[in-house]
């Protein structure tokens, strides 16, 4: 069984096809249209290592796991339709030794009967595990690299499976169908919500409150079990520009939304919450009191009440210019909304495109759930780190109250490293008396070390010599190798035939014998015996050959050895310059024995 691996490394993919996918026909690519497009996957074969069918509207395959998704589109490029250089980063559990595959869809939502095409199954690599994040594999080849790559394959699965689609509404608002409702597998359903009067529709959300792109209404192509939640909003306009809002009107205060001054008191909706009063009372009794015994309401004087009604029409007209900006801005998003409108009009023309686009939603909406899991693990961590945080502060302030306790007890050491400071004065004092009597004994044993300094100088410079004497015997040493390699340059040494050959006297064969006795032959260096590199024959004698021969009457066998030899001549032997000659020198050796095959020639 292959173990899950939980890591976050980026997995690139190379879908890739050099021939290109094409379809059932063979001829034309799987995309051959400009603006067609192919949804591509890669796909984890799960834990039984094959590639299992398709059963559903999800394009699910047993317990195979979808690693990742592209679009492709044919963009009118001769090699378009050949899918050709797609890639991308997956983020997902690695799955061990597990096997990969990818495949090619005909069109971006499949359905019944689309061709498709499925790639080769390989293996991953080994993955070394402790490796954070591990090493995951480089690319995966679709093609194969293949001839006319045929999408030969139909989408085929059974059709009869039915789903839950659960429709409902938050507050400000009704959805139409309405409740939880069976449906068969691809079936399309076209929903409704209707805002109250104060709201607009904002979303469609799932049951986690992801929202999902769908406009309003929308046909719904029914492929899985789904809830959707219609979401309302606010309504922000103001159509009798009073200040308050159609939805702070109607549901917040329960004033007249066409009326500017609900209670008609002469002042606007708008204006009396700004009074913090309610804008559904009618204060026009308390206005005209207040203006007939100013004296009972604690107002004294015309001055002080024109000053206050002039503070207050300053206020109304603050007021008023505040209440027009927000006109101003209601006008800008009453355009904007019949902007939206009017797109949401044209949208509603491409509700067959919608549809096409409605199952990528559903995959991004996937992703999306996915993200927001992951989104939530995030929040944890930075609760966590927050936790972590108020703990190091708290850490913190309890290394500030160690620091001033510090701060505390180094005071205490300067003063301590003063007293020590005194101390040590004494203490030098007492080295100089005491440095006069060691010096003198320290300068009677660099004397003595000076004397014996000389006695090791001698020893060195004799030792040198020798050295200098060793080195000029090395090089006598080597003059003589080099003199008895040439000799025996011609060396050879038969393992095969210990026998004699007499059909050539030149060509005898050679013995290599365990005391190492020279023999017969004229052999090349590489076989030199070993008796050959120890033999003493003079340090100025090159030996040549070595043969065997008969006398000139055939009546005795001799061994003839053939020298070269160095002869030197100088005039003065104070000069020490010689002069050299070669000779060759021919000396016979009698064979008493035809046993004999070897013999050893000393030089003395």
């Amino acid at each position: 069984m292959l173990v899950a691996i939980s890591v976050s490394a980026e997995f690139y993919v190379n879908f890739y096809s050099s021939y290109g996918i094409f379809g059932p026909d063979g001829e034309s690519g799987i995309i051959p249209n400009d603006g067609d497009t192919a949804l591509i996957q890669l796909l984890y074969a799960g834990e039984n290592d094959v590639i299992d069918d398709i059963t559903d509207y999800n394009l699910s395959t047993g317990d195979d796991v979808v690693l990742d998704s592209f679009e492709y589109t044919n963009d009118g490029s001769i090699f378009a339709e050949y899918v050709t250089g797609v890639y991308g980063s997956v983020i997902a559990p690695y799955l061990g030794n597990g096997y990969i595959y990818g495949r090619v869809f005909s069109s971006l939502v499949p359905s019944l009967g689309d061709s498709y095409y499925v790639g080769s199954l390989i293996q991953a690599p080994n993955i070394d595990t402790s490796a954070i994040p591990p090493q995951l594999p480089s690319s995966y080849n679709l093609g194969d690299d293949q001839n006319n790559q045929l999408a030969n394959l139909t989408l085929n699965f059974d059709s009869e499976l039915t789903y839950v689609l659960s429709i409902s509404s938050d507050a400000g608002g009704t959805v139409s169908p309405e409740g939880s409702s069976s449906f068969t597998g691809g079936s399309e359903v076209e929903i409704t919500a209707t805002a109250d009067l104060g709201y607009l529709f904002s979303a469609w959300l799932s049951s986690d409150g992801i929202a999902y792109s769908y406009a309003n209404p929308a046909i719904f192509t029914v492929t899985s079990d789904q809830t959707l939640i219609a979401h309302f909003g606010e309504d922000g306009s103001d159509e009798d520009e009073d200040g308050l809002s159609l939805y702070d009107e109607v549901i917040t205060y329960g004033s007249d939304p066409t009326l500017a001054d609900s209670s008609g008191d002469g002042l606007s909706d708008g204006v009396l919450v700004l009074m913090g009063l309610n804008p559904t009372v009618n204060f026009s009794n308390v206005i005209s009191t207040v203006q007939a015994m100013p004296e009972s309401f604690g107002v004294y004087g015309v001055a002080f009440v024109n000053e206050l009604q002039a503070s207050i029409t300053n206020l109304t007209e603050v007021t008023m210019s505040q209440s027009n900006e927000i006109v101003a801005a209601q006008l800008m998003l009453a355009e904007v909304q019949a902007e939206l409108t009017s797109t949401i009009a044209q949208n509603t023309e491409l509700e067959a495109e919608v549809t096409v686009l409605t199952g990528a939603n559903l995959a991004l909406t996937d992703s999306i759930s996915a993200l927001t899991d992951e989104n939530s693990g995030l929040t944890a961590q930075v609760g966590q780190l927050q936790a972590s945080n108020s703990q190091l502060t708290l850490a913190n302030q309890g290394l500030e109250l160690s620091v001033a306790t510090l701060n505390t007890e180094k005071i205490d050491l300067n003063e301590q490293v003063a007293s020590l400071q005194t101390t040590n004065a004494d203490l030098e004092s007492q080295i100089v008396s005491l440095s006069t009597n060691a010096n003198a004994v320290l300068l009677d044993e660099i004397a003595t070390l000076e004397s014996t300094n000389i006695v090791l100088t001698g020893l060195v410079a004799q030792l040198e010599f020798e050295v200098n004497t060793l080195e000029g015997d090395v090089v006598e040493l080597q003059l003589e190798v080099a003199d008895l390699e040439e000799a025996l340059e011609d060396a050879y040494v038969s393992y095969d035939k210990p026998d004699w050959i007499w059909d050539n006297h030149w060509h005898y064969p050679w013995h290599k014998p365990n005391n190492y006795w020279w023999g017969w032959g004229n052999p090349p260096a590489r076989y030199l015996p070993k008796w050959g590199r120890e033999a003493t024959v003079g340090k100025r004698v090159k030996m040549k050959r070595l043969k065997k021969r008969w006398k000139a009457d055939r009546q005795e066998q001799l061994a003839e050895l053939e020298l070269e030899l160095c002869v030197e001549a100088a005039d003065d032997l104070a000069s020490g310059i010689w002069s050299a000659t070669t000779n060759q020198v021919m000396i016979d050796v009698p064979i008493g024995d035809s046993d004999v095959k070897f013999y050893r020639i000393n030089y003395n």
